[in-house]
């Protein structure tokens, strides 16, 4: 098909390029072409700076409809201030009970 006409293309002109440079040149951008619709993961805590920053990225990169949160371990007033930073206007939450368990289930409703 046409589309893998170009990216075979695309692959030729940066391996021409990367021998003209010697072998050195930075990896190309992945361009993701099957976005996950439903994203179900075990995040190990909520509440962890690392989590917010990996589930912003991944996020951005697949732009999933509805989310599946396990093993959120936080619960109350801090699952809701959680909860509205992530950007989904539905949410469903079993809070977990002290630091085990908590499932969130996230979408849009538009």
């Amino acid at each position: 098909t046409r589309a893998a006409v170009e990216t075979f293309q695309d692959y030729r002109h940066r391996d021409a390029v990367w021998r003209r440079r010697g072998g050195r040149i930075a990896p190309a951008p992945i361009h993701n072409t099957l976005s996950m619709k439903i994203l179900l993961w075990n995040c190990r805590g909520a509440g962890n700076p690392n989590f917010h920053r990996n589930f912003s990225a991944f996020m951005k990169y697949h732009h999933s409809a509805i989310v599946v949160l396990i093993e959120t371990s936080i619960s109350g007033q801090r699952a809701v201030s959680v909860n509205s930073a992530l950007g989904f206007d539905r949410v469903v939450r079993s809070d977990s009970v002290g630091f085990n368990g908590g499932i969130w289930l996230l979408w849009h409703s538009a």
